[in-house]
């Protein structure tokens, strides 16, 4: 028996952890070529705007933690 996505993702959260959802679902409806075909790697875009994604979370959720150079 396994646990499912939001089981795993409640429990880091009770425990703690911030939790990030990068898994540009929208982005994969709209056609955003976000696997490497034949390989299973992300992309240079998922990478990207997963990145995106992280970096704006940390700055909303923890502000002043980004050091100059990396905002």
């Amino acid at each position: 028996m396994g646990f499912s996505d939001d089981e795993i993702v409640h429990r880091l959260r009770g425990g703690g952890a911030l939790v990030v959802d990068v898994s540009l679902a929208r982005e994969a409806a709209n056609g955003a070529q976000l696997i490497i075909r034949g390989d299973g790697h992300p992309t240079p875009l998922a990478n990207r705007l997963k990145a995106s994604i992280i970096k704006d979370y940390i700055e909303y959720h923890v502000p002043g933690i980004l050091v100059a150079g990396f905002q």
